[in-house]
């Protein structure tokens, strides 16, 4: 299960809160949630910290999504271990 909360932080930086797993079941949603707000000229920036699971696609989706200019942030050590395994955690943001 994946929850997933916008924050406009400004009018070209949305934060996404997101909470639970990262798992087959929830790559769809996420990936319609930043299609929806993806925009030219505005940043997303996803916040792992409330994420406790990441899976293979997960993480490919996360780094289809960089190429697309997404940033990174927060994430628990098990979840910065997993990014990092993927090639992926020089893209982490930590606050």
């Amino acid at each position: 299960m994946l929850r997933i909360i916008a924050h406009p932080e400004t009018d070209k930086r949305i934060r996404l809160q997101l909470a639970g797993r990262i798992g087959p079941e929830e790559i769809e949603l996420l990936d319609g949630e930043l299609r929806r707000l993806h925009r030219p000229g505005t940043q997303l920036v996803l916040d792992l910290a409330g994420i406790q699971f990441i899976d293979p696609a997960g993480l490919e989706l996360l780094e289809r999504w960089l190429a697309a200019g997404l940033q990174l942030c927060g994430g628990s050590v098990f979840i910065r271990r997993a990014l990092a395994a993927s090639g992926l955690q020089h893209q982490v943001d930590l606050p």
